[in-house]
């Protein structure tokens, strides 16, 4: 059976925490005056002040995401040939401004999943579906990516601005060279 405890001694309770230090964090506890403040002797010799302790040093971690150098591509000669994105995802760049995307290297020709119109515009990487395959349509929507060639040899096409975003989950990402 449950107790309930009277109002007052609920309040008792509460100024006990509070003279404790367990309550508010404004009640304080006066030095009691039974306890003497210690007087250094005169013929003690102040111990050395200790020097403050410099914060400990770490080696610069690299971090997983830090941005990697890359040259901004301003037209298709640079990126032209084939790139793969995933083990699923293989694309190439042709000289007559279009860029498949294929399930295999050995698909980019025989059947690919789709087929984009590319220009560059403004420094920018615009692409217009041509024809797709097995994939949802775009239809006329045009997507525009920057298109960075990456120190490593990778290309990396980033996601300026794509309504149809089916297109822009399987463009956007790093693209490792193929031979």
């Amino acid at each position: 059976e449950a107790r309930l405890l009277p109002l007052s001694a609920l309040a008792t309770v509460a100024a006990l925490l509070a003279l404790a230090g367990c309550g508010s964090p404004a009640a304080t506890t006066a030095p009691s005056a039974d306890i003497p403040t210690p007087v250094p002797s005169p013929t003690s010799t102040p111990a050395p002040p200790t020097p403050a302790a410099a914060p400990p040093t770490k080696a610069p971690v690299p971090s997983a995401t830090a941005p990697e150098p890359y040259v901004l591509v301003t037209d298709l000669q640079p990126i032209l040939g084939r790139w793969m994105l995933t083990d699923s995802i293989f694309v190439r760049f042709d000289e007559d401004g279009t860029f498949r995307g294929a399930h295999r290297p050995d698909e980019l020709d025989s059947g690919p999943y789709h087929i984009h119109r590319i220009e560059f515009e403004d420094g920018r990487l615009q692409i217009a579906e041509v024809r797709v395959v097995g994939v949802p349509s775009c239809g006329s929507k045009v997507g525009r990516y920057e298109a960075r060639l990456l120190d490593s040899g990778n290309l990396q096409l980033v996601l300026i601005q794509d309504a149809c975003a089916p297109r822009a989950g399987d463009t956007a990402g790093v693209y490792a060279p193929l031979p």
